[in-house]
């Protein structure tokens, strides 16, 4: 009977041993992350991130969201430094991970392949609404389509000054669009320049305003020589040295110089050589600029019969010229006692071009 209480006792002595340690193991386990919840978000914390097709900057960028904006969290690369997410429109992407603040842990996604990683191809994404795929590099050239922002395409080479592209599209079609309207993998001049099949690669700008005066020179204190309607093609010739005046050819071969601020060019306008011109004749001065009364006429308040008169002048009186109106019918002059007014073009001989006097009315 002793020895039999002895054996139960053992016995309950291993067991209680076996248990404590039990307890022990599980006490003593290691704490793993806590598990990934599926919808976990981010904010984004910086003022505009891109939203690429994989983890890094070598990926095209699929779409962009700005501060403030919440994102779902969808997995990680296997250094955390990217996230994958989906934004509030559905797109799914890849971003930076220290431009978001995650509401759980970034360790805790799960890591997903990225993908193939980018092309050695150089790539581009149109950066506008709607860009014009063209036949040759500037705006002289015709449209063969158009594609539209977040497009992505293939970068095959550039014009001398990077100004243009040359793309080919998804369905193999190729042509040239504006460099500044895209957001390239690469830099454009590390493209190689290629040089247009197309005819008419001279350097064009198009009339951004509605009527454009041409001048004889680089300033408005030249006289002009005609006017030019909003989208008219002028050939570029030339620049003055701030760029601020650059030197045309019309179509009918006439050249003058415009304000470089009213035409779109094809080309940045320093690009341009800088001509002098100064060897263009200005207009001359008020004083010497005159008009003789060829018969007498009447001198109006303003360009035409429908305008009061404020004087009159014989045959043979020489009149100051001040201006011309737009149609060049009725020029502007000043009489001998300081009136000023205006008398028809026909009833006066000039001592200058009337195309070189300013427009006044």
């Amino acid at each position: 009977m002793k020895k039999q209480n002895i054996f139960h006792l053992l016995t309950f002595v291993l067991v209680l041993f076996a248990l404590m340690t039990t307890v022990s193991s599980v006490a003593a386990a290691p704490a793993a992350h806590p598990p990934y919840q599926s919808g976990a978000t981010a904010t984004v914390g910086t003022g505009a991130l891109n939203v690429r097709s994989g983890p890094g900057v070598g990926y095209s960028v699929v779409t962009v969201v700005y501060s403030g904006h919440v994102v779902t969290m969808l997995g990680r690369n296997s250094n955390s430094t990217w996230v994958k997410v989906r934004v509030a429109a559905g797109h799914e992407g890849w971003v930076s991970a220290p431009f978001i603040i995650p509401s759980a842990a970034i360790a805790s996604l799960p890591v997903l392949d990225g993908g193939t990683p980018p092309s050695s191809t150089p790539m581009a994404t149109v950066a506008t609404g709607a860009l014009n795929v063209r036949t040759g590099p500037g705006v002289n050239y015709s449209i063969i389509t158009a594609i539209h922002q977040g497009t992505t395409v293939t970068l095959l080479g550039r014009n001398g000054n990077g100004s243009w592209v040359k793309v080919r599209l998804s369905g193999g079609s190729e042509g040239w669009v504006n460099a500044s309207l895209i957001t390239p993998t690469v830099a454009i001049a590390t493209l190689p320049v290629l040089d247009s099949s197309t005819p008419g690669t001279a350097p064009t700008a198009r009339v951004a305003t509605g009527a454009l005066n041409v001048r004889y020179g680089p300033g408005v204190n030249y006289g002009v020589i005609t006017a030019i309607q909003q989208g008219t093609v002028v050939t570029l010739l030339g620049r003055n040295s701030g760029g601020t005046w650059v030197k045309v050819r019309l179509s009918g071969g006439t050249e003058g110089w415009v304000n470089a601020s009213l035409v779109t060019p094809s080309v940045a306008i320093v690009t341009l050589p800088v001509l002098d011109g100064s060897t263009t004749p200005p207009p001359p001065s008020s004083g010497t600029a005159t008009a003789t009364v060829t018969t007498a006429a009447n001198i109006r308040s303003g360009p035409g019969t429908g305008y009061h008169i404020v004087g009159g002048a014989q045959a043979g009186q020489v009149l100051t010229l001040l201006g011309r109106n737009h149609t060049s019918q009725w020029v502007q002059v000043r009489l001998a006692n300081g009136t000023t007014g205006w008398i028809h073009g026909g009833l006066v001989t000039l001592s200058v071009p009337l195309s070189g006097l300013p427009i006044t009315g």
